[in-house]
């Protein structure tokens, strides 16, 4: 009976102590796979309140039902410097939604997303890499597998079409993202091939996927993606032909540099007239970036103040460059993710992610290809997303938080071990948090509603929404 009692209690404590890791796996797994459905990406124009809303919700009850767990059975914590950090950041996010005010709320879409791929982060932080590696890495593999089979069948369905190139997108609704999104993921499929163990099947199958891969590109027409594809050869090149790891990083280093400026000549002349278009972006972004360079002009705000410094800047420039007349547009993103963060953060927000970066690829992982693995993926994230709106994607976003946060134990090595009587505030706030986000449910679901009638009928939209601006 003693014996019988022992067991049951160890088998409760066995369960409550791997609940809160089955309840994030599910919970990643659920958000990675609407991130490449219903919600592909974060521009922060959406007039519909929903979708992140409820996403943001979710992700932070599973989060508080994991710190319960956690407060619970654990008594300290080791924790590196970056996790301090996004701690803090998440603390002063949860802190200012709290508040409620017109710049910090829900309403905002790439204000509440930032806080879900915190929580992201932090949810990677739980696991352990091995959990990692054995249940995630495959749901990677098979939403790549998906999606290249959704290609390829958009391939055969429209390749008589006059614009073949903007049809196959997969399910990420974008050609040009959709094709970065297969090129960025070919070292997590040469890992996973090396871990099951590479025979010669297996060698012929993945160069029968980068094949596949490379086609779906070429009808893309994504300029991007061509370059990541070359940083990708070049990457798996120098690790073969070199033979110190010290000289390979040097050789990389050049090659893509050189790369880099190759490339951008060869996006200018195949699409001039879009290249320009983004060098007028570019441009204008950074005349104003002055104005604001140490702040920045507001986290997630790019897509508010560039279309009015454009409107300024034609209205004080001669007519005579009517090369940028005629290529510029209603922009709301800078296509260059490096420049748009320094715009919207200013030179501390740069400097700070700067400085993460330089951790990230400050050490050289000599046996640990999982990590190396993850290194290259930011390093190929990073590229497109200086000629492309990549970490716009919720999907690549997720994919670039992951790889920080398994990476981040083995880069930031000094630990500090923090009592988990600490986090009591911290799991205070996000009760509260919860707590105000369930009476805002009602108007939630109000105001989605109205943006649907907006669409259906005019009149009955604004007799509700004078109604909505009531209450």
């Amino acid at each position: 009976m003693q014996l019988s009692f022992k067991r049951l209690s160890r088998s409760r404590n066995l369960i409550i102590n791997s609940l809160p890791g089955i309840l994030i796996l599910v919970m990643l797994s659920l958000l990675y796979y609407i991130f490449h459905t219903s919600y592909v990406f974060s521009f922060n124009f959406s007039y519909t309140v929903t979708p992140h809303y409820y996403i943001f919700a979710s992700a932070l009850l599973v989060f508080t039902l994991a710190e319960i767990v956690f407060i619970i059975k654990q008594k300290s914590i080791n924790i590196n410097y970056l996790d301090i950090f996004v701690l803090m950041v998440l603390f002063v996010f949860f802190s200012l939604l709290f508040a409620t005010n017109s710049l910090f709320n829900i309403h905002k879409e790439t204000f509440c997303m930032g806080g879900v791929f915190l929580l992201v982060y932090l949810f990677f932080r739980f696991l352990p890499i091995n959990l990692i590696k054995t249940y995630f890495v495959p749901v990677l593999i098979l939403m790549f597998f998906t999606q290249l089979f959704i290609g390829f069948k958009q391939l055969y369905n429209f390749h008589n079409t006059d614009a073949i190139h903007l049809q196959i997108n997969g399910s990420l609704q974008n050609s040009g993202v959709y094709s970065i999104y297969l090129a960025i993921h070919i070292p997590l499929l040469v890992y996973y091939a090396k871990k099951i163990g590479l025979t010669v099947l297996r060698r012929l199958l993945l160069i029968l996927i980068t094949v596949a891969v490379s086609i779906l590109i070429y009808f893309t027409e994504s300029r991007t993606s061509i370059l990541v594809l070359a940083c990708i050869a070049i990457i798996y090149l120098s690790s073969i032909t070199s033979s110190s790891l010290h000289k390979c990083r040097l050789h990389l280093f050049i090659a893509c540099s050189f790369l880099l400026i190759l490339g951008s000549y060869f996006l200018f002349s195949l699409k001039p007239l879009s290249a320009l278009g983004r060098l007028l972006i570019w441009k204008i972004s950074l005349v104003h970036s002055k104005e604001y360079f140490f702040t920045g002009i507001g986290y997630g705000e790019f897509h508010r103040n560039y279309p009015l410094w454009q409107i300024q800047y034609f209205q004080n420039i001669s007519t005579g460059n009517i090369k940028e007349i005629l290529v510029a547009d209603e922009s709301f993103i800078a296509f260059n993710e490096p420049l748009q963060w320094f715009v919207e953060t200013g030179i501390v927000g740069f400097l700070a992610i700067a400085i993460i970066m330089f951790f990230i690829f400050r050490r050289t992982f000599h046996s640990d290809e999982f990590c190396k693995t993850l290194q290259i993926t930011v390093a190929l994230i990073i590229i497109s997303s200086l000629f492309s709106y990549s970490l716009h994607v919720n999907s690549i976003t997720f994919l670039f938080v992951m790889c920080i946060a398994v990476l981040s134990p083995n880069v930031f090595l000094n630990k500090i071990n923090v009592p988990t009587k600490y986090f009591l505030p911290f799991f205070a706030l996000n009760c509260f948090l919860i707590i105000q986000m369930s009476y805002q449910l009602k108007d939630v679901l109000l105001w989605d509603k109205l943006s649907n009638d907006v669409l259906l009928s005019e009149n009955h939209s604004l007799t509700s929404i004078k109604k909505f601006c009531l209450r």
